[in-house]
């Protein structure tokens, strides 16, 4: 059985792609009917890719661009009722390409 690959940061290997990343703060454990529908709000957002829980840090969310990540950053910014707060930078990592949603 193969291993579960995370998210990290370089040197990228032959099979992973650049990807981009910008922080929220934790996401519950045990989310409400607010937190599901931001959560369903981040899905839709051209070119999402997943998030990654980096406790007790934050949640990464992860694009497949740069633009994709900072465009990302401000929406959620002014998302209404969100007070979680949002990251200034845009991180670069690598994504095992079998992880990622369709191509690039």
């Amino acid at each position: 059985m193969e291993q579960w690959q995370p998210p990290k940061f370089g040197p990228k290997k032959d099979d992973e792609e650049v990807c981009y990343t910008v922080a929220i703060a934790n996401l519950p454990m045990i989310p409400d009917r607010n937190v599901k529908k931001f959560i369903k709000y981040i899905e839709k957002l051209e070119g999402f890719q997943g998030l990654y829980p980096y406790y007790p840090h934050g949640t990464l969310l992860i694009f497949d661009t740069e633009n994709h990540a900072k465009a990302a950053r401000n929406l959620i910014r002014n998302y209404p009722g969100y007070e979680g707060g949002v990251g200034n930078n845009i991180g670069e990592i690598f994504v095992n390409k079998k992880y990622l949603r369709g191509q690039k």
